[in-house]
């Protein structure tokens, strides 16, 4: 399968995922939990899961990023639209997650890039990584230090 091919059938599967579930007002739907598995995350992963990173609407924890930067408006633009309950969202990619935790750069951020890089598309995050760090190279160091290279 060619790297479109995969992306591409992920993106649906998150689709047919999210599309599946109810708007959980009511108690009805996946738990976070049960969702989280169906995409791939094992519950070892799920059991240190940094809390206070999220609210939660319905039953599902949602993470909200303003449009503060170059960076977070092209993740916005580029993230998959998904409906859920009725409701058309945006899910931002694991290569701009990985980015945009780089730039906060806190200890769930540092966890968060350590948990996202099991599944992510290095070439793609090497490209956003390239296209939007400065003259400092802060985005590469802080990847660098993530992967143990310095």
């Amino acid at each position: 399968m060619k790297e479109a091919q995969i992306k591409k059938a992920v993106r649906e599967g998150y689709a047919k995922i999210a599309k599946q579930r109810s708007c959980g007002c009511c108690g009805g739907g996946d738990s976070a939990e049960h969702v989280s598995q169906q995409i791939g995350y094992s519950e070892e992963e799920l059991e240190i899961v940094p809390q206070g990173e999220h609210i939660i609407i319905g039953d599902m924890p949602i993470q909200i990023l303003p449009n503060i930067s170059p960076l977070h408006n092209t993740a916005v633009e580029e993230a998959d639209k998904v409906e859920v309950g009725g409701v058309i969202t945006k899910v931002i990619g694991r290569e701009y997650l990985i980015a945009l935790s780089l730039v906060a750069f806190r200890p769930t951020d540092k966890w968060r890039v350590v948990q996202l890089l099991k599944r992510s598309d290095t070439e793609l995050l090497d490209r956003i990584l390239s296209g939007f760090d400065n003259e400092d190279n802060q985005l590469c160091r802080k990847y660098e230090e993530i992967l143990g290279i310095s």
